[in-house]
């Protein structure tokens, strides 16, 4: 989790969140085209990245892959497809926090933390109790980036550690403190009504779950959750 060093998050800190979750995107997507930069140096050294991305399912034109990530017990997640929907709308559904638990029923609330511009804000999710485990929360930096030499556009999430937010939002016993490494979706135009858009989620969920059981489950939710997003991207 990217620890913000000041006790109040500046814009300094929320540039910092955002180059990381950008170069983590990327890294997840195989994109990524490293900076010899020694500012970016920080960045490019991030452990987290996807070792190699397996098909496991093509089910209703998605498909499904995951691929192990170093240091982690859990899969990444991808899944993509294409749908028949203008992008613009897309974007702006999938840029506003408060549609998720429309679409994620894993997810049992959003709030709005801070809003640092018109894409860039903080807020913090809970999920529902599922499978006989407790609920998870998370505090997250949320953005919307356009990759201008792709024409794609990056709408991601990423978990921080903040001294003043973790005092307002203490953990409890009612969830236990997840961490999101990434989570997001990549979309591209295909035409005015039509676009591919792919999703990808590496998780850790931390307390005391068994892997096995928690990777198989993830995949499980993954597809449900993508497929009823897609079903409301095309208002069906």
């Amino acid at each position: 989790m990217l620890k913000i060093l000041n006790k109040k998050t500046c814009l300094s800190d929320i540039r910092e969140i955002n180059q990381l979750g950008i170069v983590r995107f990327e890294k997840y997507f195989g994109n990524h085209k490293r900076s010899e930069d020694l500012f970016m140096l920080k960045y490019e050294s991030d452990i987290y990245e996807p070792k190699k991305w397996n098909l496991i399912s093509n089910q209703d034109k998605i498909n499904l892959y995951t691929s192990e990530v170093a240091e982690s017990s859990y899969l990444a997640l991808k899944a993509e497809t294409e749908v028949n929907c203008n992008i613009h709308d897309a974007i702006d559904f999938l840029r506003n926090i408060n549609n998720i638990t429309s679409y994620n029923h894993t997810i049992d609330s959003t709030e709005l933390i801070k809003k640092f511009s018109q894409h860039m804000l903080l807020y913090k999710t809970n999920t529902v109790k599922m499978h006989g485990i407790n609920s998870r929360d998370f505090i997250l930096f949320h953005n919307h980036q356009f990759n201008k030499e792709e024409n794609a556009h990056y709408i991601f999430s990423l978990s921080v550690d903040n001294e003043s937010i973790n005092k307002k939002y203490k953990k409890d016993n009612k969830h236990v403190r997840g961490e999101i490494m990434i989570s997001g979706h990549y979309l591209q135009e295909i035409d005015e009504n039509k676009c591919k858009i792919a999703l990808i989620t590496h998780v850790e969920l931390n307390g005391f779950i068994p892997t096995i059981a928690i990777n198989t489950l993830i995949h499980n939710d993954t597809i449900v959750i993508f497929k009823k997003l897609i079903k409301k991207l095309e208002g069906k």
